[in-house]
C-alpha cells in the first residue's frame, strides 16, 4: 500500500548478496498456494514481465499436455521479442546433450557428469565414477558428443590397465542407454541440437514419467524412463 512506505523491488532473477563484499547470489523463489490460488498466473506473470523488460526465460521442463508455457510463447511475440518450443521425444527434431549445447569446457563436464552420474546411478566415490570424470574431460576438450564417452572409455581401458575394469563397466552402461534409441535419443541422438539464444524458450516433454516424490525413496525401484528423465 503506497501510505505504508516506498514500494519493494522484486528481482527474481538475483539473490541477497553472499557477503558486504560479494556480489549477489543467483535469484531463486517458490510459489506457494492453495489449489486455484493462482500460483501459475503468478508464474507466468513474472514471466512475461521479464521477457518484455527485455530478459531472456528459459522454462525447464513443461510436461503438461496442452502445453502450459508453450501456449505463452505466441503471447510474448512482437516488437523483436524471439520464442522457440523445443520438444523433447523420441525421434524428434530436437537434441540437448550438454556437450553440443556448451561452447565452455567446464559447462560441458559440469552438466555431462550430473546426467551420466544420475543415469548410470553411479556413485561420486565408486571407481566407475573417477574414470568417468577423466573420459568426460578427454571428451569435451576436443569437442567430442556425449555418446562418444563409451568409445574413450574403452580407449582407457586398452591403455590404462589401473582403469581398465571401471572404464569397461561405465562404458555398457552407457551403451545400454546410447544405441537404444527411444528416448534416450534426447540426448544421445543426431537430431538438431537445441540452442538457447531465444528470448524465450520452453523444453515441453509431455511424455516424460517423472518419478513422484514418494518413489525418490527408493531410488533402486525406478524404472530407466523415469532416471533418464530425472537425469
Amino acid at each position: 500500500h503506497p501510505t505504508h512506505g516506498p514500494p519493494v523491488r522484486f528481482a527474481p532473477a538475483t539473490g541477497p548478496p553472499i557477503a558486504p563484499t560479494e556480489g549477489p547470489r543467483s535469484g531463486s523463489g517458490i510459489i506457494t498456494g492453495k489449489l486455484g490460488g493462482g500460483k501459475s498466473h503468478a508464474a507466468k506473470r513474472m514471466v512475461a514481465d521479464t521477457v518484455l523488460r527485455g530478459g531472456r526465460v528459459i522454462v525447464p521442463m513443461d510436461r503438461t499436455g496442452m502445453g502450459e508455457y508453450v501456449r505463452l510463447g505466441p503471447a510474448l511475440e512482437g516488437d523483436g521479442h524471439t520464442t522457440q518450443v523445443i520438444t523433447l521425444e523420441a525421434g524428434g527434431r530436437w537434441v540437448v546433450d550438454p556437450f553440443a549445447m556448451f561452447a565452455d569446457v567446464e559447462d560441458r563436464v559440469r552438466y555431462g557428469s550430473g546426467f551420466v552420474t544420475l543415469l548410470t546411478r553411479t556413485s561420486y566415490g565408486d571407481p566407475e565414477a573417477v574414470v568417468l570424470a577423466k573420459s568426460l574431460r578427454r571428451v569435451a576438450v576436443r569437442g567430442g558428443r556425449l555418446r562418444e564417452v563409451a568409445d574413450d572409455l574403452d580407449a582407457i581401458a586398452d591403455t590404462e590397465p589401473a582403469f581398465a575394469e571401471a572404464a569397461r563397466r561405465m562404458a555398457m552402461k552407457i551403451r545400454v542407454y546410447s544405441e537404444d534409441g527411444g528416448i534416450y535419443s534426447v540426448v544421445f541422438g543426431d537430431g538438431e541440437v537445441a540452442s538457447l539464444d531465444a528470448d524465450y524458450s520452453v523444453f515441453h516433454a509431455p511424455g516424460l514419467p517423472l518419478p513422484s516424490v514418494e518413489s525418490l525413496k527408493h531410488r533402486d525401484d525406478l524404472l530407466p524412463e523415469q532416471v533418464f528423465a530425472l537425469a
